[in-house]
């Protein structure tokens, strides 16, 4: 798959610039094209068909006396589907401005069973949240129509930002994997040195995306945790099913991010050892480039949220022992 394909359908607002290479103008044609396509039309679309609603459509709600962390964890949902969208062009066009792959290569995808799974997580809560509310509406398709318009606009950039993930971090991989097949000293050693430019570059792009996204997902994952318990507790049981569903699918794309990133910092040390050979049948320049090639490797760090936290596989395992432990926590609070 190209990466060009999501500049074409609009996902990936960037255009060339008098250099050749990709960038990201936030006055542009293209930046203006993808947030009327991808956030402005749907906006629209559901403000128009959510004024043919019943008004009443929120006393079910009511009748359960929603609490306060339930009231935020909507307020999460409502944010969820009008930011997330507003920010996910603009990041996909920074990671492809900072990392400057190439867009016209072919990458192989990886991790497929969990792209679908996604796919499939995205139509099952479309699914029960529509069951849900067809007896909470007098104007029931025009509701459906509403939900479903929301839910494949959102799951849809949501989809492609994974596979913009997927197909960067992947270019970078088979880059080493190319590296790795130099036998000479002189093209091991200028091959390392511009993987280590290219990570470098990568990091940077990929770096507000992992803020963001990490950060609004694991306090979105905990706060539909505790939702959905209660939930089932007031024998909502399709509503608590909506926010149940939810969880596995935000820790998933947590730890689908996190996966690759950890992938992709792991791919550069991969010729490491290879340096190593090499460097034992090599005469003393060639082996003093090398070990400085072998220490500008290990200064690079894994991948960061802007500085704030390191993005591996430990990072997952924190992320997940904080969100049951605050889980419990809020559920002392039966009252909230």
């Amino acid at each position: 798959m190209k990466l060009i394909i999501f500049v074409k359908i609009g996902a990936i607002p960037v255009t060339k610039d008098q250099n050749d290479l990709w960038k990201f103008k936030i006055l542009s044609t293209k930046t203006l094209v993808s947030y009327t396509f991808w956030w402005f039309l749907p906006i629209v679309v559901c403000t128009i068909l959510n004024s043919f609603l019943n008004p009443n459509l929120s006393e079910s709600k009511d009748d359960l006396a929603v609490g306060f962390v339930q009231f935020v964890t909507d307020q999460l949902i409502s944010a969820n589907l009008i930011l997330i969208p507003f920010f996910i062009p603009a990041l996909l066009a920074y990671i492809i401005d900072k990392s400057k792959v190439d867009l016209n290569a072919h990458v192989k995808l990886t991790k497929i069973p969990k792209l679908c799974f996604f796919s499939i997580m995205f139509t099952a809560i479309l699914a029960f949240s529509l069951y849900g509310l067809w007896n909470t509406m007098d104007n029931v398709y025009v509701g459906v129509l509403l939900f479903s318009t929301t839910w494949i606009f959102y799951s849809s950039l949501n989809m492609v930002t994974l596979f913009v993930i997927n197909l960067v971090c992947n270019q970078f991989i088979s880059h080493t994997g190319e590296v790795n097949c130099q036998n000479k000293a002189e093209h091991m050693i200028s091959g390392c040195v511009d993987l280590v430019k290219e990570y470098g570059r990568l990091k940077e792009g990929l770096s507000p995306l992992l803020l963001i996204f990490l950060s609004f997902y694991v306090v979105f994952a905990l706060l539909a945790s505790y939702t959905g318990l209660k939930l089932i507790g007031l024998k909502d049981y399709y509503s608590a099913l909506t926010y149940t569903l939810s969880v596995p699918n935000l820790v998933l794309t947590i730890y689908y991010i996190i996966i690759f990133c950890d992938d992709t910092f792991q791919a550069l040390s991969a010729n490491n050892q290879k340096l190593r050979r090499i460097a034992l049948e090599s005469d003393e320049e060639e082996k003093q480039n090398i070990h400085i090639v072998l220490d500008m490797i290990g200064e690079e760090t894994q991948f960061s949220a802007r500085g704030f936290f390191l993005v591996d596989k430990t990072t997952f395992m924190g992320i997940i022992s904080n969100l049951i432990g605050y889980l419990i926590i809020l559920l002392q609070f039966p009252s909230i």
